[in-house]
């Protein structure tokens, strides 16, 4: 994203053509830096060419211009003719001729609603409704407010309200008497086209009557939109309408008054307007909201704090509702009946009213913040840089991964949804190269776990004719090494496998697979309530509970139509039918060649069908005499299912009918489908059926039927049908045999399908993000390497002979003491930052009564070489180091303290659904490990009487590399962090060189070391370099393409796959490499695959604008990455030592006494054993599937 607008060029219509596509395809979003995070409200503004109402010089981005042969608007039909003008054979219904300038408005309108909707990326996973605005509309300053009042009251009093209406027409006379009122209606076009909130439900909707909008001939969008309530909608288009307008109309001049545009005149209204609304109570939703307009008398007493009057304390005040007469009846005239069931209305004293005078100077600069509010809106939403949001881990880009399949890892549950979320994520399409170009037709398999019968279908599709031009989409909701390996050995055209993320494999102990604490099926209900069961509330219409393997079904049915339709980038595009199959089909060879007469037959037969059923279940007896026949009827579950071919625009009506689909109760998708056709559907679904059908169902066992499954049966009925059929395939044209009127048949509901957990798991938005999008809080266990504690012999600090009174031995009793909690703290993963500081400071606080001086003199203290210490080295295996020195026992326990920082941070980073405080305490502990080991460094290692030995923690080789790896780590955080709050590419490039260089230098500072004990330390130092190079040159690549270098950013993005590539090729050398530490598994991490797509589509995104707009020469040379971070960079944490102990007085430590010696000096001390520490293993916490986003 980027801060700054593009500029559209006007040299010429061509280059103003071009300008205009590089601004979409760009999307610069302006203030994004300013204002991170997700939208809470958009808003669309709709502008056409009235810069004095805007209060900004914004030119049209699309001057429509018409054509010189089009015929003039009022020519006669048959003058046309004569003269030949181009559109003479389409006047419209009242014998005019089209006016370019008079349709621009509709077809804007129309390409608005969906690109917002469907191609501005930010948008993707937005919930709320969008507000559509004109360019002369002006806002009032509680509009958000009253927004989220509406929002509120829908929620509670109208769930079936489709659209919002923020503004009307009625003016300001009555405002504060409206304020808090609302009404519901039926939409119309004179009314409710102003301030108009739009959901996405509502979007499908309207989408699912496509044709229906283009072809009706209005050129107002408006008009248009208020004919197909009630006709293409299924229902009349319920409205829920502010009576007080938030939205005031300005303009004077438009479409059709081009003349007399007074703008000052709009700006005396809108005083006047402001004038009369001021003093209105603002609605209160509730007793603990607070009102707007400050202190107002009440009718008996003061309202104190805003807080909203009612009958009694903490009674809910809603806005005030009316209801319509005719709210059923599209155009019905809305009425004015109070409603006092739904709300209470705020009595508000004559007195109450509090009004106060705008000077017209304030006025003018409210005005034009608000209109500088609103440009920047529409700049967030229309000129954002397309780019990859790699946290939410949404493809920006329309392109797929290709060549080899991804495997998936059956190593465990948690492993296996990473793998197929990587799967889902990465879309790789097998054969991509072997047959380019755009697919011809679209298959998609539904798979669960059938294997022979699976063969059959891809034996069937191997012999099927032109099979080469299609795309098969395989959507498994069962998971196996065998079934992958069937898919993956297909060569004879291109195959996507997807993933269903809700798998019952993946969740066979909780929901959505079925819990032990889930109610039995046939449980009474009042028993389910007693036992408590999870679902007791919610069984379905006979009484039963849900059961996991029969809801699954329908769940992957419904995820995958979705899925297909709206992510799988190969898709996009297509215009085509996809035909829905399962594993258990069988096609015949002339499928695709009956495929094509069938869509020939309905664009010239049948072009209201609006299905195809290239299968059917009767056999194939009669197939030579109904080969070349087809039919027309009714959409049924039972006779239409197999061979079921849905266009996009099918898809957007049944989109539109989301919550009826997910709500009714029944667990077969096909029974539901059937349920909506003609119901919330508008009218019946009418499907196109092959008589012969070409679509054969091999399968004897399934849902219901697990036992007798006999595939070797199987093959012997599509032996016998394929010699039935032979002589009747190919035919040369198809023949209509009956033509039955589409009528919805009602049927009995199947239940199983109670349970809300189901209703809301099927939640659209809800199942594509979990499939698509990013974990921004993913785990990142096996992120980092880390090198093992160091073990210690244990001490015992008797110094019974020594110690020469009671204060004495209670020091040396809590050193033992203290120094074996600390010990015990580096493997309790319980242990806190603040826990090891107090246990940190407890030791060290009286370790150092025996390190400094305290009785004044510069010499040692007498008791720092009394105790020998043993310790073990990170990188010399369980070989220790000894030495009689307190000095040596400190540096040695603080080094064990820093490592168990960095290790504390590698286990919450692997933690799930990591927080930000958290995240910061990865941070934090990284920049204390660092200046932990810089303290020990720089002020303790100098004071060892002995140096440490080459290879040894203590050597300053070794400490740098600790130093430096601390930093890159806690500058990893930080990169995270920006690429999530979506900084500029500019910073995280600087970032991750800067972090690169860091990884670069921990490696040279350890080159000179035994390769036994240092190279597998050293590989991971590579890779992590390696890894954020790619990242520096990839964002880099971003700077350069936002300022119009784009040979450069080819460049660059070219040596960022190169550094990609050598980071995964380091990662299977540092698996493979032997050494101290626990091996980090980066490979398998989505912060390090994710790149690897951001890279690709970056790159191609490069390539076609540099092949379409700028025709830069490439460089040969890579550019030079001169950056340097202004800011972001980690600083090590300051580490002193805690004060002395209070313990350790001049007085006790004189009582120390060395000439008497211990009481056992004389016998041989036993030679203590230096165990290895146990360390507790990293593993992710267990992935309880809840989490999604």
């Amino acid at each position: 994203m980027t801060s700054v607008g593009l500029k559209l060029n006007f040299d010429s219509l061509s280059v103003l053509k071009k300008s205009v596509y590089n601004a979409n395809f760009k999307q610069c979003v302006l203030n994004a830096e300013r204002f991170p995070g997700e939208p809470q409200l958009v808003l669309v503004v709709q502008v056409h060419n009235r810069p004095e109402y805007l209060k900004l010089l914004i030119e049209s981005l699309h001057k429509a211009a018409e054509d010189p042969l089009d015929c003039p608007r009022d020519i006669a039909k048959d003058k046309a003719l004569q003269t030949g003008c181009l559109n003479a054979q389409h006047p419209d219904s009242y014998g005019h001729y089209r006016e370019a300038f008079i349709t621009q408005t509709k077809h804007h309108w129309w390409w608005k609603l969906h690109y917002v909707w469907e191609r501005v990326h930010v948008m993707q996973g937005y919930s709320g409704f969008v507000i559509f605005l004109e360019e002369d509309n002006y806002l009032l300053p509680d509009f958000y407010h009253f927004y989220k009042a509406m929002i509120e009251f829908r929620q509670s009093s109208c769930t079936d309200c489709d659209m919002l209406a923020l503004g009307n027409h009625n003016g300001y006379n009555n405002f504060i008497r409206e304020s808090n009122k609302v009404m519901t209606t039926s939409w119309m076009s004179t009314k409710h086209n102003i301030g108009m909130g739009i959901s996405r439900q509502m979007y499908y909707k309207l989408m699912g009557c496509n044709d229906a909008f283009c072809t009706y001939d209005d050129y107002n969008w408006d008009w248009t939109l208020q004919h197909l309530s009630g006709t293409c909608v299924s229902k009349p288009i319920k409205v829920l309408v502010a009576q007080g307008s938030r939205v005031m109309h300005t303009g004077d001049c438009g479409l059709h008054h081009k003349d007399d545009c007074r703008p000052e005149w709009a700006m005396q209204r809108v005083e006047e307007s402001l004038e009369r609304s001021q003093g209105r109570p603002v609605p209160c939703l509730s007793d603990s909201d607070h009102c707007r307009g400050g202190r107002t008398q009440g009718p008996h007493e003061e309202r104190r704090l805003g807080r909203c009057p009612g009958p009694q304390s903490g009674t809910q005040l809603p806005l005030r509702a009316l209801s319509g007469d005719g709210a059923d009846k599209p155009g019905a005239r809305p009425g004015a009946v109070d409603t006092p069931s739904l709300s209470h209305r705020v009595e508000v004293a004559e007195s109450e009213k509090m009004r106060f005078r705008v000077l017209k100077k304030n006025l003018l600069v409210l005005l034009g913040v608000s209109f500088v509010i609103l440009t920047l809106l529409f700049s967030t939403r229309v000129l954002m840089v397309p780019d990859w949001d790699t946290e939410s881990n949404t493809p920006h880009s329309q392109t797929s991964g290709s060549g080899d399949a991804l495997k998936l890892n059956f190593d465990s549950l948690s492993v296996l949804k990473k793998s197929v979320y990587n799967a889902n994520f990465k879309q790789c399409v097998l054969n991509a190269e072997r047959f380019p170009g755009e697919p011809q037709l679209v298959l998609v398999v539904q798979v669960h776990n059938r294997p022979e019968y699976l063969k059959l279908l891809i034996e069937s599709l191997h012999k099927a004719a032109e099979v080469h031009s299609f795309l098969l989409i395989f959507s498994h909701d069962y998971f196996s090494e065998e079934i992958n390996s069937i898919v993956q050995s297909i060569t004879f055209c291109k195959v996507l496998q997807i993933y269903f993320p809700f798998s019952a494999q993946l969740y066979p102990n909780e929901f959505p697979g079925q819990d032990p604490l889930d109610c039995p099926r046939d449980i009474a209900k009042d028993k389910a309530l007693q036992t408590g069961c999870l679902n007791a509330q919610h069984p379905d219409s006979y009484g039963h509970y849900r059961e996991a393997f029969i809801t699954q079904t329908k769940h992957h049915w419904w995820w995958k139509l979705h899925y297909v339709w709206e992510r799988v980038h190969v898709m996009q595009g297509y215009s085509g039918f996809v035909i829905f199959l399962e594993e258990d089909n069988y096609l015949l060879p002339d499928f695709y060649h009956f495929y094509k007469a069938m869509i020939e037959f309905r664009q010239s037969s049948c072009t209201d069908c609006d299905m195809l059923a290239l299968g059917n279940h009767n056999g194939y007896n009669n197939f030579i005499r109904e080969s070349n026949k087809v039919m027309t009827t009714s959409w049924m579950s039972t006779k239409h299912n197999i061979g079921m071919g849905i266009s996009r625009q099918m898809y957007y009506k049944l989109m539109g009918c989301n919550d009826a689909f997910c709500t009714y109760d029944d667990y077969n998708w096909d029974w539901t489908l059937q349920h909506l056709s003609g119901t919330c559907v508008s009218k019946p679904i009418k499907v196109l059926v092959a008589q012969g059908s070409r679509v054969m169902h091999t399968g004897d066992c399934g849902l219901h039927h697990k036992d007798d499954c006999r595939p070797e049966w199987a093959m012997q009925r599509v032996e016998e049908s394929l010699e039935r059929s032979k002589d009747g395939l190919f035919p040369a044209s198809l023949t209509l045999t009956t033509a039955e009127v589409a009528e919805h048949k009602a049927h009995m509901k199947n239940g199983g399908w109670g349970d809300v957990r189901d209703h809301s798991l099927f939640n659209t938005s809800v199942i594509f993000n979990a499939a698509i999008k990013g974990v921004s809080t993913s785990r990142m266990a096996h992120w980092f390497h880390r090198n093992p504690l160091k073990a210690t012999a244990p001490v015992s600090f008797n110094y019974y002979g020594v110690a020469g009174s009671p204060a004495a031995n209670k020091i040396c009793n809590d050193l033992r003491t203290t120094r074996a909690r600390l010990l015990d703290m580096f493997t309790d993963i319980t242990c806190t930052p603040e826990i090891m500081k107090n246990a940190t400071d407890a030791y060290f606080s009286l370790l150092q009564g025996f390190i400094s001086s305290l009785d004044g003199s510069t010499q040692d203290n007498k008791m720092r070489y009394i105790q020998n210490f043993k310790w073990t080295d990170t990188l010399q295996g369980n070989t220790p180091s000894a030495q009689q020195d307190m000095v040596f026992e400190l540096v040695s326990m603080a080094f064990n303290v820093a490592l168990w920082y960095t290790k504390f941070a590698s286990r919450l980073a692997g933690k799930e659904n990591i927080t930000e405080p958290e995240a910061k305490d990865v941070h934090r502990s990284l920049k204390v490990a660092a200046g932990i080991f810089i303290n020990l460094k720089e002020l303790h290692i100098p004071r060892l009487i002995t140096p440490a030995e080459k290879g040894k923690d203590l050597e300053p080789r070794v400490m740098d590399a600790y130093i430096i790896q601390c930093q890159a780590e806690a500058q990893e955080v930080t990169i995270a962090r920006a690429i999530e709050l979506k900084h500029k590419a500019t910073l995280i490039a600087a970032l991750a060189y800067e972090t690169a260089n860091f990884y670069q230098k921990a490696d040279h500072t350890l080159n000179t070391l035994e390769p036994e004990c240092s190279s597998k330390w050293r590989k991971y130092l590579q890779l992590k370099q390696h890894f954020y190079m790619a990242y520096a040159y990839c964002y880099h690549g971003q700077t350069l393409l936002a300022g119009d270098k784009c040979g450069e950013a080819i460049r660059s993005l070219q040596e960022a796959e190169k550094c990609y590539a050598r980071a995964e090729s380091l990662c299977k050398e540092y698996r493979q490499t032997k050494g101290p530490g626990t091996t980090a598994k980066p490979s398998e991490q989505l912060f390090f695959i994710k790149l690897g797509g951001v890279i690709k589509n970056t790159l191609e995104k490069c390539q076609r604008e540099n092949g379409f707009i700028y025709f830069h020469k490439v460089p040969v040379e890579p550019p030079s990455l001169e950056l340097k971070a202004s800011y972001g960079l980690a600083e090590p944490v300051c580490f002193e030592l805690p004060p002395l102990s209070e313990q350790c007085t001049p007085e006790v430590y004189a009582t120390f006494d060395l000439t008497r010696g211990a009481k056992n000096d004389k016998a041989k001390p036993k030679e203590e054993e230096v165990k290895p520490v146990k360390e507790p293993d990293l593993k992710p916490e267990k992935d309880t599937g809840c989490s999604i986003s």
